[in-house]
């Protein structure tokens, strides 16, 4: 383990001896991702309050929400495979919605898309009888999609739904031709080396399962979690899972280069889909800001920086799981019991960040003449109106870019001479580069969109 990796190792021991030092959290497993790679996991604390077993990294837990990131995984792999369009209707795959409760009149056009980004509508659960465990099987579901309503017009606002991830599952079944712990198995957990992930643990992992248990006051007795079943929960919740396989799950989602194609090693998906998970599209705190939702991950601003991932929640079990994939940073963290890790995580990013900023080295500009036909567009840029210097190089075809130590961008070949175009995910998608050769008298330019830039000359 190197200096850094040892402080940041540090800032996690305390966060979590804070933690359980409430007194209200047996335990917590957390690990860390560095390089895009899991670099350290560890455990503190208690997997079973009422034996006093301890705490260890290789424990099993309910991971809860996060299963949503594995499911909307699997819908993505339909749409690139021609299956399915994220923009058709869910009624024309799970016809049966037309049950539900609807006085807005929007169950025929309601999308697949505004399901993944809980833009819907949908009210939150299944439908359940007071006191009742509010899952149901999907056959259970169907009968009872009567009790359930919109309860506002889709893309008016983001409103969390388990019952639209639900209903995600069931078109996920149907599309694929078999259910839904099968297809998550063959065709994510497997390719992307997740041993440990499962609705249903083989007997030798289960018995490695972290004890669920919650308590109000450090003197109250532990209350057991009462137990799940996970196949009421196959599209919301059912997974469980330990931190070194989320680790695993945080260093694919990594992988997001254009070049990136699923089937090659861990990639369940290529580098422009998965991108196009990550990346956050609806606003989930009108007050705060520091909160927003994508098709697959959500993310969470930790001080000035957006993380993606996602958390979950069910009695006796809290997880969260954040990552930046252009920096290969992550942390996973999960409790067994019902106080979130979030504080252990929000430390651990933090001191993933500042020790991956004191460690970069600002690129260094290119050592090639200015103002030649030689070096094409690579080379430093500056646009004097807004006194931005951009830094450009070529990778391969690709064209990257960055201001300072900032995260770089990437541009895509357009299929013109001289010019690229940024991928659908970008935030700048379709807008075009171009690099305009030195003639007579012109200088070289460099045509981001509606800025134009110079070579910089100091």
């Amino acid at each position: 383990m190197d200096s850094t990796l040892a402080q940041t190792v540090r800032v996690v021991e305390r966060a979590a001896a804070d933690l359980l030092a409430a007194g209200t959290t047996p335990g917590i497993a957390v690990a860390l991702v560095r390089g895009g790679q899991p670099v350290w996991s560890g455990g503190f604390g208690l997997a079973d309050p009422f034996t006093g077993v301890p705490m260890t990294a290789d424990r099993l837990f309910r991971i809860a929400s996060i299963t949503k990131t594995f499911v909307a995984t699997a819908i993505a792999q339909l749409r690139d495979e021609g299956r399915l369009a994220l923009d058709d209707p869910l009624i024309r795959y799970v016809p049966e919605i037309a049950r539900i409760g609807d006085p807005f009149g929007v169950a025929e056009r309601v999308t697949i898309a505004q399901v993944l980004l809980h833009v819907s509508g949908l009210q939150q659960d299944d439908p359940a009888d007071p006191g009742a465990d509010p899952g149901l099987h999907q056959d259970e579901l169907l009968a009872r999609l009567g009790e359930a309503r919109f309860v506002r017009p889709p893309l008016t606002r983001w409103h969390y739904s388990n019952l639209g991830y639900e209903l995600l599952g069931i078109l996920l079944a149907r599309v694929a031709g078999e259910s839904v712990p099968e297809r998550l198995r063959r065709t994510v957990l497997e390719p992307a080396g997740l041993h440990e992930t499962a609705y249903h643990p083989e007997p030798a992992l289960a018995a490695r399962a972290a004890i669920g248990a919650s308590r109000m006051a450090p003197t109250s007795p532990w209350l057991r979690a009462r137990d799940h079943d996970s196949d009421t929960m196959l599209g919301d919740g059912g997974l469980w899972s330990t931190v070194d396989d989320l680790a695993r799950w945080i260093a694919v989602q990594c992988l997001v280069d254009p070049g990136d194609r699923r089937g090659d090693g861990p990639r369940v998906l290529d580098g422009t889909s998965l991108q196009e998970l990550q990346l956050p599209q609806v606003l989930v705190d009108l007050d705060g800001w520091v909160s927003a939702q994508g098709l697959g991950f959500a993310s969470f601003r930790v001080d000035a920086d957006a993380w993606q991932g996602h958390t979950g929640s069910l009695f006796g079990f809290r997880a969260i799981h954040l990552f930046r994939a252009a920096e290969g940073l992550g942390v996973v963290a999960l409790t067994n019991s019902s106080d979130r890790p979030n504080p252990v995580a929000f430390a651990a990013c933090r001191a993933l960040m500042a020790a991956h900023r004191a460690g970069a080295a600002a690129p260094a500009p290119p050592a090639t003449p200015i103002a030649t036909l030689d070096t094409g567009p690579s080379g430093r840029w500056v646009n004097h109106d807004a006194g931005v210097i951009v830094n450009v190089v070529l990778d391969g075809e690709n064209l990257l870019s960055w201001v300072g130590d900032a995260p770089t961008d990437r541009a895509v070949p357009s299929g013109l001479p001289d010019e690229w175009v940024y991928p659908d995910w970008h935030q700048h998608a379709g807008e075009r580069v171009r690099y305009v050769r030195a003639t007579g008298d012109r200088p070289e330019l460099l045509q981001d969109g509606s800025w134009t830039m110079v070579r910089a000359t100091d």
